[in-house]
């Protein structure tokens, strides 16, 4: 019995000891929770304070770069504004410049017109004036040509007259010195006979044909502007040999048939 009171005893005090030294340590700890839930509450409210710092930081930034961006769109806004006022300006003055070119033009245009009025009227006036001097031109030359027609009668029956007299007077003499056909009368300037015989001929026949026929029109003398004279070529042929000395004997030829077929025979 007594056995049983001590063990029940022993273990009360037991418990007791156990009680007493766990209150302690139950205090301190309850303690050492508040204390980190204190230190846990101020290093959120320091973190909570930080965020929103941060967050306050960022919505300052968002705002300077919303503030920044209106600024340059304001900025941009301007100076689109400026460029349009200064090409309204361009344009403006450009269009001020063509106006000014365009009346500047038209008074060219108008003056030039007048100018050109003024000169058809001058060359219409001229016009005029050329075909009165043309009519009494025409008038003066009808009233002179009667005048001329008789002076022209003269002249050719003084003409016929004088060739006469020369003929009359030249008819001994050219008897004795014409040559005609006698070749041999003709100069030699070498060649083959028969170059010198067919030019000879040919010139002859045609100067007195147009002999002939200049006398029988009443022509002056004149045998140098005649075709055959200046080509002198009638009747030539390469195999005589040189063109040039056949054309200086056809010539020859052709001077003195010219001269015996103006003199008649």
């Amino acid at each position: 019995m007594n056995s049983k009171r001590q063990k029940f005893l022993t273990r009360v005090a037991m418990l007791a000891l156990a009680l007493f030294v766990s209150l302690p340590l139950v205090a301190f700890a309850q303690d050492s929770g508040r204390g980190r839930d204190g230190q846990d509450d101020r290093n959120g409210e320091q973190r909570r304070r930080e965020r929103n710092q941060d967050n306050n930081q960022a919505r300052g930034r968002d705002r300077n770069r919303d503030d920044e961006a209106r600024r340059q769109q304001d900025e941009a806004g301007r100076q689109q504004e400026e460029r349009n006022r200064n090409e309204e300006l361009r344009r403006q003055e450009e269009s001020r410049r063509q106006q000014a070119d365009r009346n500047r033009n038209n008074d060219d245009w108008r003056r030039q017109q007048d100018r050109n009025r003024n000169n058809d009227d001058w060359r219409r006036q001229q016009d005029e004036r050329n075909r009165q001097e043309e009519l009494r031109r025409q008038e003066e030359l009808r009233r002179q040509q009667p005048d001329r027609n008789r002076n022209n009668d003269d002249w050719r029956r003084q003409q016929d007259r004088n060739r006469n007299d020369d003929w009359r007077n030249d008819d001994n003499n050219n008897d004795r010195t014409r040559r005609g056909r006698n070749w041999g009368g003709y100069g030699g300037y070498g060649g083959s006979a028969q170059l010198r015989q067919t030019a000879l001929n040919a010139g002859y026949n045609n100067g007195i044909q147009e002999g002939r026929k200049d006398r029988q029109r009443g022509d002056r003398f004149e045998y140098r502007d005649e075709g055959d004279y200046q080509s002198a070529t009638e009747d030539y042929n390469s195999r005589y040999g040189n063109r040039e000395l056949y054309r200086r004997y056809f010539r020859e030829g052709f001077a003195n048939g010219y001269r015996d077929g103006y003199n008649g025979y």
